[in-house]
């Protein structure tokens, strides 16, 4: 599942994900493959970076009078749009990855990359007409340079640049759907063959998956940079945790990437974990609008269509089991495991007590809360939480507590065993006509 991640970022970030990974020949045949790319793009000798400065002067020119001269007061705006025009950007990506490899040059690509997106921006705000020609170098860029800082990733102050250089994606991405909607009815742009519009623009889906999936990798490299090393204030790292997590959720809510995600169900198993991890309310509905799409192939997707439908807990306890096996063997999510066994035990104890009025202890002793509460207690404390006035009677292992139940629980109930019973009846009909 994860390996399917590792193609959406550079050689250097696919080494130090897989390094995480279980130690299987899978992935050891898989390191030794990004090994053997890595050193091949770190040993690239310095005559050949020289070459490809040679070959680069005219754009790398410019970059360099943009760093003098930000506000291009000092450069001719035909001048700067025929030398981009003229770049091989394929040739410029491979310089860039070059000198990205090695940290004595990652500062100055970091700074030729910015000064790109700087001279794209000024054009843009000059021209209208020629957005789309420079929207894919401007993305590309983004991209390189967000690797090149989470490569470094170090203190909250650089996880604030990712989160900016993802948000500054987003916008182009979007920004490009609105030019599609606003141009869907011209052929003559398509027409002009200024660019490779019509290619660009078929790109979008891509582009967006690539960008939730670094939206994932940043909720999972911080909370891996909280274990290793809790530095500061316990408080602001957890803040910031959340706030990742939030954007990840939120991004893959919206309705114009969430009709994406749906075609890629290694990312349908991420948002569902994730969501179990946020317990975040207010992503149920759509959590679970992907689970009944994927209940069959995925055990995140039947855990949740579980949860919040049948409830049948002796399975939903196995399911739980099997998703934590899951997880440890996961590189990106192995660090959540005692996160998600807290998470996941306190939405199954509170859906229990929320559909029933008598609570048995000893199947939820398998659960995992915080600061080794014991079940028991927790349960209880839910309870009086939940229905402040109810009376909790404890026998043994049994909890009850006279309470009726509001209509919506009821119907929740209800819904479930009629379902259940029409797919039956219906699967039966189809069978006999």
């Amino acid at each position: 599942m994860s390996l399917q991640l590792l193609k959406y970022f550079q050689v250097e970030t696919q080494l130090n994900l897989v390094k995480q990974m279980k130690d299987t020949k899978e992935r050891k045949k898989i390191e030794k493959e990004i090994e053997q790319e890595y050193t091949n793009q770190k040993n690239v000798k310095k005559e050949d970076v020289k070459n490809l400065e040679i070959k680069l002067s005219s754009i790398l020119d410019l970059i360099e009078n943009t760093k003098k001269d930000i506000s291009g007061q000092g450069m001719s705006l035909n001048l700067s749009k025929k030398i981009i025009k003229e770049t091989d950007f394929d040739l410029f990506f491979s310089y860039i990855n070059c000198i990205s490899i090695n940290k004595e040059t990652q500062i100055k690509a970091n700074e030729i990359l910015t000064s790109l997106v700087s001279i794209l921006d000024y054009n843009n705000k000059t021209n209208n007409s020629i957005f789309f020609e420079y929207s894919s170098i401007k993305i590309t860029s983004l991209f390189m340079k967000l690797n090149n800082h989470y490569l470094n990733l170090k203190n909250n102050s650089n996880i604030s640049v990712l989160i900016e250089i993802l948000s500054s994606i987003q916008l182009e991405i979007e920004q490009l759907e609105i030019f599609n909607y606003s141009n869907i009815l011209s052929t003559n742009i398509f027409e002009s063959g200024e660019g490779n519009l019509s290619s660009l623009l078929n790109q979008i889906p891509v582009l967006k998956c690539y960008l939730m999936n670094w939206y994932m990798l940043l909720f999972v490299s911080f909370n891996n940079q909280e274990e290793d090393n809790l530095r500061g204030n316990f408080d602001d790292v957890r803040t910031t945790n959340l706030i990742c997590l939030e954007k990840y959720l939120e991004l893959i809510s919206n309705p114009e990437y969430f009709k994406h995600i749906k075609s890629f169900d290694y990312l349908v198993n991420y948002a569902t974990i994730m969501y179990i991890i946020s317990k975040k309310e207010k992503f149920r509905a759509k959590i679970n609008e992907l689970s009944r799409d994927y209940s069959e192939e995925l055990e995140s997707s039947r855990f949740i269509q579980n949860l919040y439908g049948e409830f049948d807990l002796d399975l939903l306890l196995k399911q739980r089991e099997g998703l934590i096996k899951q997880i440890k063997e996961d590189c990106f999510l192995s660090s959540f495991t005692d996160t998600f066994e807290v998470s996941s035990s306190l939405m199954i104890i509170q859906v229990y007590i929320s559909l029933y009025s008598s609570i048995s202890i000893k199947p939820l002793l398998s659960l995992k809360l915080e600061e080794n509460q014991s079940v028991k207690d927790y349960v209880v404390y839910s309870i009086k939480n939940k229905y402040s006035e109810v009376e909790v009677e404890e026998k043994d292992d049994e909890i009850s507590y006279n309470i009726i139940h509001d209509a919506e629980t009821n119907d929740h109930l209800v819904k479930t065993k009629m379902i259940k019973t029409l797919s039956k009846s219906l699967w039966a009909h189809l069978e006999s006509s």
